[in-house]
């Protein structure tokens, strides 16, 4: 506390007192003892508004007025025994009073001084985590696209090259063209799977009945690219209004698909979608080895999923299959 705001502080107790002194001369006709609680209010606000020393002040100025204008012989400072005992057991108390409402002051404002501290952290954790997020989406468009242009194109060219390789040396009768078109099927079925992680990478923009169309071809994708059963399934009618939402309810079933077979080696996976009134239930369920019994540990794909199910005022959960696997539960609310 500066100078001005102490000197303030103290000003104000001194004010209090006063004015418990002149309530208590102008009620003291209808009271048969003085009355000290108006005093104890002077020295209770007195440390509340300025701290401990106001409080003391207040107290000791208290004890002094009460002693000169309301005890026996009147405008003068005696101590004798009788009521005058009343008045140090008042300083007493008032001190103690002023001191602890000084210190739950201070505790308050530290408390509060902490709470604003956890805001900020709470604040900078979303920021960071939203970028991140943003820097993980785009850098999965970044290379979804460099995936198109750049090794789907090379692996389109190379295809062509060979296949008016094969067509001459067909012309020509030579054996080895059986070869070369056994060549060129795989590079077929190479651009096929680069096409289709280009498409997981760097998805289309997803409209209000695109996202079971999403989801369904994920399940595809993954089936081809991974020995993995993986199959989605969602009744019809189930629209999302909100592109931004749908799309992070993408990502949430990309990365809990890739979860299932990375960590959890699954060989089945099943994603459903669902909803109820208010409320949209995205699933997905595997046979992998799934949770333990040891705590799991939070990668940065989980830490990225929970954010996006926050960001669209959902949950997220993991529980353990009782016929083995991990099931991944996110639940949102439905806008309409």
């Amino acid at each position: 506390m500066n100078r001005k705001n102490l000197l303030l502080s103290h000003l104000v107790a001194i004010a209090l007192c006063v004015g418990a002194a002149v309530l208590t001369h102008l009620l003291e006709p209808t009271s048969a003892a003085p009355l000290f609680d108006l005093f104890y209010a002077a020295v209770i606000l007195s440390a509340w508004y300025g701290g401990v020393s106001p409080g003391v002040l207040a107290a000791v100025l208290s004890f002094f007025l009460l002693n000169y204008f309301f005890i026996p012989p009147i405008q003068t400072i005696s101590f004798v025994k009788t009521d005058h005992i009343r008045l140090f057991v008042f300083l007493i108390v008032a001190i103690l009073t002023g001191s602890l409402t000084g210190r739950f002051r201070r505790a308050k404002s530290l408390l509060e001084s902490k709470l604003s501290e956890l805001n900020k952290a709470k604040e900078e954790k979303a920021e960071a985590e939203l970028a991140i997020m943003e820097i993980s989406d785009r850098e999965q468009r970044r290379l979804g696209q460099n995936i198109h242009d750049g090794l789907s194109q090379s692996i389109a060219g190379v295809k062509l090259m060979v296949e008016r390789v094969r067509k001459r040396l067909a012309a020509r009768g030579v054996p080895e063209a059986g070869d070369i078109e056994k060549i060129e099927e795989r590079l077929a079925e190479s651009l096929a799977h680069a096409d289709t992680i280009s498409r997981g990478l760097y998805p289309v923009e997803l409209d209000a009945n695109g996202l079971s169309a999403a989801l369904e071809e994920l399940a595809a994708r993954m089936a081809t690219v991974h020995p993995v059963d993986c199959r989605f399934h969602a009744p019809e009618g189930i629209l999302l209004e909100d592109n931004a939402v749908a799309n992070h309810v993408y990502r949430i079933a990309q990365e809990a698909v890739a979860n299932a077979i990375k960590s959890g080696r699954a060989t089945r996976i099943n994603i459903r979608l669902s909803a109820r009134p208010g409320r949209v239930r995205l699933s997905v369920a595997d046979n992998g080895v799934g949770l333990g019994n040891g705590p799991m540990r939070k990668g940065m794909g989980l830490k990225l999923m929970d954010y996006r199910a926050r960001v669209i005022k959902g949950t997220l959960a993991l529980r353990s299959r009782r016929r083995g696997g991990t099931v991944m539960i996110c639940e949102f609310p439905r806008k309409g």
